[in-house]
């Protein structure tokens, strides 16, 4: 597992990073069992000025709540340090029940363990 500490040589500024503990504490805090991933150019270390830093996490359980809850947290962490994290957050059964999708494919062949 890739720590938010080994993350600067994937291109991420340092509000990024602080963005990225942050939403990583949160999420640490409402599942203890949880994967998130960076994915995209951030993590691929093609990023341009436009780039976003790309987010999928797994969570075990996930209903409209629990989304909205973590949507808007990153949504303030993103307010508080003038960063674009774009996430998208599916249910472990998900991960699990649709292997071929092609975002998942991706996630799981260049994706960063956070």
């Amino acid at each position: 597992m890739i720590s938010v500490k080994k993350i600067i040589k994937y291109n991420l500024t340092n509000r990024e990073k602080k963005a990225l503990k942050e939403i990583k504490d949160f999420i640490n805090q409402i599942f203890k069992e949880n994967k998130i991933f960076i994915y995209g150019s951030k993590a691929y270390g093609e990023p341009t000025q436009e780039s976003d830093l790309d987010l999928l996490i797994i969570v075990p359980n996930l209903d409209w709540k629990v989304k909205k809850k973590i949507i808007n947290k990153i949504t303030e962490i993103n307010w508080k340090y003038d960063t674009n994290i774009s996430p998208i957050i599916v249910s472990k059964e998900e991960w699990i029940k649709y292997p071929t999708m092609p975002l998942f494919q991706e996630v799981k062949e260049k994706g960063l363990v956070v």
